[in-house]
């Protein structure tokens, strides 16, 4: 027996109604477009009931749309006035739950996920019935759009309240983003601070073992000469921090690339001409 195809069932809304009534109407329609600009347009909506949105005293309509993969979606808008309606932010629902709205029977759904779907329904309509009063307090961003519905609307002192919690938010959310950013300069600060700190302790290592042993690394002859201010060609360069792993007394210990002998003349070069600038004995 196939567990898997058992657990199936065809899922259907439990509401006694599709929350999408059926009625229609037309309305001037405020939203942010893709350039986060705010805009306006004449839009035919479809009515949406919902006990959660009916107890908060909220109307919302819903526009249909397909998006460039011809995948269905729709977008609530809160009514304002008879004519007016606002779109806030967080809005748009997918194709799965336009059937859910409508009342459609899904196929093919395990008893969790459809719950779970019916769940996340119930947690968008209890946000939307909560944006207009959340939006008054300045507990909810209003969007340009919004701000512009109310004016249309002649609603100005609400338009007022409204455009300073969203200064309001907008400064706070700044600030908080120059915190950070602080914060992470400062980080980076302390990093590249301890970065040095460990680099020039490595040098001071690399110069006492010149000094008291006649051994340092390439890389230490590098780091000297650039404190010191003498300059390196850049094949010999190279070959200090590619090339020679340590200078002991004369002699260089070095990789080997291939079966070719390097020619270290101007390494050993670089290093007497380091030793004098240090007042070291060659």
């Amino acid at each position: 027996m196939n567990t898997q195809t058992d657990n199936n069932r065809n899922y259907k809304y439990q509401g006694d109604n599709p929350i999408v009534t059926g009625e229609k109407g037309k309305f001037r329609c405020y939203y942010i477009n893709h350039d986060d600009k705010a805009v306006s347009r004449v839009l035919e909506l479809e009515q949406l009931s919902h006990p959660i949105l009916t107890e908060a005293g909220v109307k919302a309509w819903m526009e249909r749309d397909m998006d460039c993969y011809n995948q269905r979606y729709g977008i609530v808008y809160i009514q304002l006035t008879d004519k007016i309606c606002y779109r806030p932010i967080r809005t748009v629902c997918d194709a799965t739950t336009l059937d859910i709205l409508d009342g459609q029977t899904v196929e093919g759904w395990y008893d969790g996920y459809a719950e779970d779907c019916e769940k996340n329904l119930n947690k968008m309509f209890t946000m939307i019935a909560a944006i207009p009063k959340a939006q008054m307090k300045g507990e909810y961003y209003p969007n340009k759009a919004v701000i512009d519905a109310y004016l249309a609307a002649g609603m100005i002192n609400e338009a007022g309240q409204l455009s300073e919690h969203r200064n309001a938010i907008i400064a706070q959310r700044e600030a908080e983003e120059n915190r950070r950013r602080q914060e992470s300069e400062e980080r980076e600060r302390k990093a590249k601070e301890k970065e040095a700190a460990e680099i020039a302790r490595q040098i001071a290592e690399e110069e006492e073992s010149l000094r008291t042993k006649g051994h340092i690394t390439g890389w230490g002859v590098v780091q000297l000469c650039d404190r010191e201010g003498i300059n390196i060609h850049l094949r010999t360069r190279h070959n200090l921090l590619e090339v020679v792993t340590y200078f002991e007394g004369g002699a260089a210990h070095y990789r080997y690339y291939g079966k070719r002998k390097p020619n270290l003349d101007g390494c050993f070069n670089t290093l007497r001409e380091l030793k004098n600038k240090l007042g070291i004995a060659a």
